[in-house]
C-alpha cells in the first residue's frame, strides 16, 4: 500500500492516490526555505497576535485552534500563509478530485496540538467519517511522528462511508443526524507520519481521527478543509461513481 507521491508527480498521479486510498502524502512540498516564514506567521497566529476574522475554533487546554476564512486571510498580513493558501497546486489539486469548477474553501485552521489526555475519546479522537464531505489539506510544519499526534486512517474505506451516508439520506434522515462513528474499525486504523513540509491530502470519507500526542511533543499543521456542493450532494455522486 503505497500513498505517498512525489511533489513533480502529476496532478492526475496524486489525485489517482487519493482515490484510491482515501490519502496522499506528498513530503516536501513546502521549501525549508517556506517553513521559517510559515512557522513564524503561525506561532503569531497561536499566540493570538491576529486581526479581524481569526478566531477560536473547539479549543482545548491541549490543542490551540484558530480558524480564518480566506477572505480575512487574504487581508490579513501573513503573507506566507497566503501564498501557501493560494497556491494554483491546490486548486487543481480539488478540480481534478472533484471533476467540477464549484468548489471553494470552507475553512482555513491553524492548529498546535499538544500533550493530549489518554482518555481523550471524543471527536476529533475518534474514528470517524465527515458528515459533510470534504477535502482536506494538512500542511505539517513540524515533524510528525506517531508520538506527535498524527492523523490515523483506515486507507481504502471511503466508499463504505459514502454508502452508510447514501443509506441515511435515503432513509430521510438529516446531515447531522448521520451517525459517523467508526470506531469499530480502530484496529485497521494507521498513523499518517511526515516530515516537516509535507503535505496530506485527505478525503473525509476516510475513515480517520485525531492522533495521540505524547508527553513533550507537539504537532503543528495548517489545515485547508475543501468542498463542493456538488459532490457532496448523495444524488450527483451516486451518478458520478
Amino acid at each position: 500500500m503505497n500513498f505517498v507521491a512525489n511533489k513533480s508527480d502529476s496532478t492526475f498521479n496524486i489525485i489517482t492516490l487519493v482515490k484510491k486510498y482515501g490519502v496522499c502524502v506528498v513530503p516536501d512540498f513546502i521549501s525549508a526555505q517556506n517553513l521559517l516564514p510559515l512557522n513564524n506567521e503561525f506561532d503569531q497566529i497561536i499566540d493570538r497576535e491576529y486581526g479581524e476574522g481569526f478566531y477560536e475554533h473547539g479549543c482545548r487546554d491541549y490543542m490551540d485552534a484558530i480558524a480564518v476564512s480566506d477572505n480575512h486571510l487574504l487581508r490579513s498580513p501573513f503573507s506566507a500563509e497566503i501564498e501557501l493558501v493560494t497556491t494554483p497546486a491546490i486548486r487543481k489539486f480539488a478540480k481534478k478530485f472533484y471533476n467540477k469548477d464549484t468548489f471553494y474553501i470552507q475553512h482555513i485552521f491553524n492548529v498546535k496540538s499538544t500533550e493530549t489526555p489518554k482518555k481523550s475519546s471524543e471527536l476529533p479522537y475518534s474514528l470517524h467519517f465527515d458528515k459533510i464531505h470534504m477535502l482536506k489539506f494538512f500542511f505539517l510544519l513540524s515533524d510528525t511522528d506517531e508520538d506527535c499526534g498524527p492523523t490515523w486512517v483506515v486507507p481504502g474505506q471511503q466508499k463504505k462511508s459514502f454508502q452508510l451516508r447514501k443509506k441515511w439520506h435515503n432513509e430521510g434522515g438529516s446531515v447531522q443526524s448521520i451517525n459517523n462513528d467508526l470506531h469499530y474499525l480502530d484496529n485497521e486504523a494507521i498513523p499518517i507520519i511526515g516530515t516537516a513540509g509535507s503535505l496530506i491530502i485527505l478525503d473525509t470519507d476516510i475513515p480517520h481521527k485525531a492522533g495521540i500526542v505524547a508527553k513533550h511533543r507537539y504537532r503543528k499543521v495548517i489545515r485547508v478543509s475543501m468542498t463542493c456542493p456538488a459532490y457532496a450532494s448523495i444524488d450527483l455522486r451516486r451518478n458520478s461513481e
